[in-house]
Parts: structure tokens; sequence; C-alpha cells
């Protein structure tokens, strides 16, 4: 295979950017067990071989980076389904979403009647 030098300049450009994610994660995840540690910054730095200088070098480029973007659960409500509301003695209410999975419905009822057996016999 021939490459032309501009090939040959865009991949290590690829190149370069790769290995610069790839030492942001690595860096990333050592910030994280630094800060799950008790250890001093020259004793953790002693610990993961590298030099206290390139610590607080990659410390503050973290820092300074915009965050990555994650992901966030997110439930949101079906139009046009009515709530299930439970009536209970005393007048205690329950909604609860039409939607729920039949085990955790099983589970909640289960518990609703357990304390209402409860209450009656104190």
């Amino acid at each position: 295979m021939n490459f032309g030098a501009g090939s040959l300049t865009g991949f290590r450009e690829t190149l370069e950017v790769a290995m610069s994610d790839s030492r942001r994660q690595l860096w990333t995840r050592r910030m994280g067990r630094y800060r799950a540690s008790s250890l001093t910054v020259n004793e953790f730095c002693r610990r993961e071989g590298v030099s206290v200088p390139s610590f607080y070098l990659w410390r503050k480029k973290l820092a300074s980076a915009p965050a990555e973007p994650g992901f966030v659960a997110v439930s949101l409500p079906q139009r046009g389904v009515t709530p299930i509301t439970l009536k209970l003695p005393g007048g205690a209410q329950i909604e609860i979403d039409a939607m729920i999975d039949p085990v955790t419905l099983r589970r909640l009822l289960a518990a609703v009647i357990a304390e209402t057996h409860n209450g009656e016999d104190r």
C-alpha cells in the first residue's frame, strides 16, 4: 500500500487524537481512584508510578475541560394514561402509575395489605 504525504499526516492527526482521548480517560479514572483513596498526592503518585507534576497538570486539565456528555434516565409520563388510585381504610389514597410492572405492583399491594392488617391489631 502506498500512502501519500497527505494521507500520512491525516493518519498521524487521527492517531494523536485517539491517544489524547485515551490519556484523558486514563487520567480521569486515575483521578477518581485518587479521590476515593485517603492517600496524599505524593503517596498516590508513587503507587501509580507517575510524577507529582504530571498529577497536578492533569488535575488542572481535567478541571478546566467541559464535562463529557452522559446519559440520565428520564421517565416521562405517558399521555392519556390515567393513574390507578387505591383508597385505603382510614381515607388514605395511593396513586400508582398505570404502566407499573406487575412484580412491583404485587410487592406494593402485599406491603399495603400487611401494613393494613398490622394496623388492625394495634
